[in-house]
């Protein structure tokens, strides 16, 4: 769960059996702390970021084993036409897959404070937009490496992210609001963003471009509709599905994922047969 000082708070279930065992011994722990206020030693303006909304959660691996990556975006839900803050989406790695590991122990209050991921231990991956592009070493930007994770900054003024992200097969889609010009005769309504991007390295998905435009106001989440993506506001252009050499605008993609099929079940013990 994200927090609004900006940092991603884990809760330990506890494996284990009985209802007291499962009580006592869950605990919280400090995932990450990427944001730091101007009270703060070091913190600025520009890093008081803020987290409202859910992360979306999705189980991968890589080159260095399993974990369970986060995706969140940065925003002051409470001051959406605020400009001082620099707001990012953050992919973060938790690699403390088993429950109960000894990194995630607390201290005696319950509470583990530290975060295990800062933000200068997650590579910036904002002009890594095709991959191609190399650092002054010679490096393709998409070679770096991400074992923590990578965040990709808004270069709008004061632009945030002020919803829940969605990942479908490797694909990210997160929407974005950026303030309007303030004006004495009309209303400052400010524009919707959807960023498509990859997974793996923050890369544009398609057409070597990250965002495109949804319109104006601030756009909700985007969500799954059966088999597709339901993308808010007028959608947007990013395949050409009648082969004419232009994208077109759509809002419903039709998902990648295994097809999803709700579950329910029963608590023994506690629901009736």
């Amino acid at each position: 769960v994200g927090a609004t000082g900006g940092g991603v708070w884990r809760i330990e279930l506890a494996s284990g059996d009985g209802e007291e065992q499962r009580r006592e011994s869950w605990f919280i722990s400090n995932l990450a702390d990427v944001g730091s206020d101007a009270g703060e030693s070091d913190g600025s303006e520009a890093r008081d970021l803020r987290f409202f909304h859910p992360p979306e959660v999705v189980r991968s691996h890589d080159g260095a084993g399993a974990f369970d990556g986060l995706l969140i975006h940065s925003g002051d839900r409470a001051h959406p036409n605020g400009l001082a803050t620099e707001d990012y989406l953050f992919y973060l790695k938790d690699r403390e897959v088993r429950s109960g590991a000894e990194i995630l122990q607390p201290d005696t209050e319950g509470i583990s404070p530290t975060g295990r991921i800062g933000f200068d231990d997650l590579p910036d991956q904002t002009d890594c937009v095709r991959g191609t592009e190399r650092d002054p070493q010679g490096m393709a930007c998409r070679d770096r490496s991400l074992d923590t994770g990578w965040k990709l900054r808004f270069e709008r003024p004061g632009e945030k992210g002020l919803s829940r992200p969605l990942v479908d097969a490797g694909r990210v889609f997160a929407t974005t609001y950026s303030p309007g010009q303030e004006s004495a005769c009309g209303p400052r309504e400010g524009q919707g963003h959807l960023y498509a991007v990859r997974l793996a390295d923050a890369t544009a998905l398609v057409g070597g471009v990250r965002v495109r435009d949804l319109g104006p106001g601030i756009p909700a989440d985007p969500v799954y509709a059966g088999d597709h993506i339901v993308l808010p506001g007028r959608g947007a252009r990013l395949y050409d599905r009648d082969g004419d050499g232009v994208a077109d605008i759509e809002k419903f993609l039709p998902s990648q994922a295994p097809r999803r099929y709700r579950i329910d079940w029963r608590e023994p013990g506690l629901d009736p047969l």
